[in-house]
């Protein structure tokens, strides 16, 4: 949206009333710069003097100007005070000019303290963009030069402005730049290596035309907006947005229609098909229109299908609206540790990097003084509780995920048809413990080859560099590397069940009487 300092209706502020006293249809526009023409077809212009010496302006339907630079002005009606410089526009009012539209029931216009307010079903339009806004009132402050606010409820349908090609090119190599170094392109860089090759980057723009058509408009509710030049939007109280399948909350929200920027403030959330992002404060960067790079500050909480990530600051990567890759690390000041938590396992770290193309996880690395456990199973029956899961310590830990059938369920639907694609979820298939000088460390339990139902046998390891392999659920084997120590503990045999005693029978051929 655009609100020039021209906005709305000056076209009356000079010598108006004047002019239409003496029958002369052209009124000189405000500064000097050309006049404002009453088109014919007005029933009425007349001059009314007030008993205090000041004149009133009446002009009864239609009431048409034309001015300088292509703004046109009707109403139904008009009356003014020119020596106050208020005007007042009633009914069907409609005011265009090169970069906007604005319809609305009713509209005053005040000269000394340059202010426009419209309302009833006030409706301003961009050209450009095509964004429109729609509310019951809105105001035009011109001491805030560019400032329009609008109250009431008001809906706004916000597109992305269209790029020249040459504008797409040079986004799209900031974009392929970003990808250098991902975390850079927002504020406060996060101490994480970071990944090139998982991070993304923008098609190139179109190659027919010399414009990028504009993506899905945004859909926005919120008690009041405010517009300020030609770029910023800014809303606030119980902020709802909508674009295609992803909805967004908070109390408020700033869009920078330029630059592609979006921040949401006061119990943000993010969601999308098969993800929920929340946040005390979200700021999201977007590349045509859908959501490209995120930074969730503040109790951050990202929930998909194969993980669940708790951190301080969060920062989420996406492609084609799809969760990509997330950075979450920790609050030094206050020593809280981001926290990822899967179907199999738990993950504390300094920082966590989960790599997942199509929103599936493939893999996770947890840095500085990490910690993994799975989650309790079978195998912990009778065992203590300091020996009942499995799990490991080192300076980093990797887990690496496969993609596994999901189990087969009772269902009265119809068999797939050939083509069709099994559902599938991410499942843990090794776990890798890093720590020179034997940081790395790990408690497991592993069953004897060939028993499935015994009971485990529990071993410590302390050694450079740990790797678990995973199978069903369960460590199937351990490598490692680096000076060795470690303790087996073997499960003790069951004791042999007694036999019950044989039944007492009698001698064959016997009577079994005296």
């Amino acid at each position: 949206m655009r609100c020039t300092s021209s906005i709305l209706f000056v076209l009356l502020l000079a010598g108006a009333a004047p002019a239409l006293a003496q029958g002369v249809e052209k009124t000189p526009a405000p500064g000097g710069r050309g006049t404002c023409e009453l088109l014919p077809g007005a029933r009425e212009a007349n001059r009314l003097v007030l008993g205090d010496g000041r004149a009133m302006v009446f002009i009864s339907g239609p009431a048409e100007f034309v001015c300088p630079g292509g703004t046109t002005v009707k109403a139904d009606s008009a009356v003014g005070v020119p020596d106050d410089g208020e005007f007042e526009f009633i009914g069907n009012v409609y005011y265009a000019d090169t970069l906007k539209t604005l319809t609305t029931d009713w509209a005053r216009y005040n000269r000394p303290d340059a202010r426009l307010f419209a309302r009833g079903n006030v409706v301003l339009t961009d050209k450009e963009s095509g964004s429109v806004i729609r509310g019951p009132e809105m105001e035009d402050q011109r001491e805030t030069p560019d400032r329009a606010v609008v109250r009431g409820r008001p809906h706004a349908t916000l597109y992305e402005r269209p790029k020249s090609r040459e504008a797409a090119v040079a986004s799209t190599a900031d974009t392929a730049g970003a990808a250098a170094d991902p975390v850079a392109t927002l504020p406060d860089t996060l101490p994480v290596a970071v990944d090139t090759q998982s991070v993304a980057v923008a098609s190139p723009p179109p190659a027919d035309g010399g414009v990028v058509r504009p993506a899905s408009p945004m859909e926005v509710d919120a008690d009041r907006m405010e517009i300020l030049g030609n770029r910023l939007f800014h809303a606030e109280g119980r902020v709802e947005i909508v674009r295609d399948s992803t909805r967004a909350w908070g109390e408020s929200a700033d869009y920078d229609q330029e630059a592609g920027t979006l921040v949401l403030v006061g119990e943000a959330r993010v969601e999308g098909t098969e993800f929920t992002l929340s946040a005390d404060r979200i700021d999201g960067r977007l590349l045509d229109g859908e959501l490209h790079e995120v930074f969730a500050r503040r109790q951050a909480v990202l929930t998909g299908e194969d993980l669940r990530v708790d951190a301080p600051d969060l920062r989420v990567y996406f492609d084609a609206g799809e969760v990509n890759r997330l950075v979450a690390v920790m609050d030094s000041s206050a020593g809280d540790r981001p926290v990822a938590v899967s179907r199999e396992f738990t993950l504390v770290a300094d920082s966590i990097d989960a790599i997942a193309p199509g929103q599936e996880l493939e893999r996770i690395v947890a840095v500085g003084s990490a910690y993994g456990e799975r989650v309790a199973d079978s195998l912990a029956a009778g065992l203590p509780e300091a020996v009942s899961r499995d799990w490991l310590r080192g300076d980093t830990i990797t887990g690496y995920f496969t993609r596994e059938p999901l189990p087969e369920e009772k269902s009265a639907e119809p068999p797939a048809v050939e083509g069709d694609t099994a559902k599938t979820r991410s499942t843990l298939e090794r776990l890798v413990a890093v720590g020179p000088e034997g940081r790395a460390r790990s408690l497991y339990r592993i069953r004897e080859e060939g028993d499935a139902t015994g009971r485990p046998s529990v071993n410590y390891l302390v050694a450079n560099r740990i790797t678990l392999v995973m199978r069903g659920g369960e460590v199937q084997s351990v490598e490692a590397e680096g000076p060795i120590e470690g303790i087996h503990l073997q499960p003790e045999a069951a004791p042999a069940e007694e036999q019950p005693p044989a039944p007492s029978v009698a001698p064959s051929g016997s009577s079994g009487g005296r």
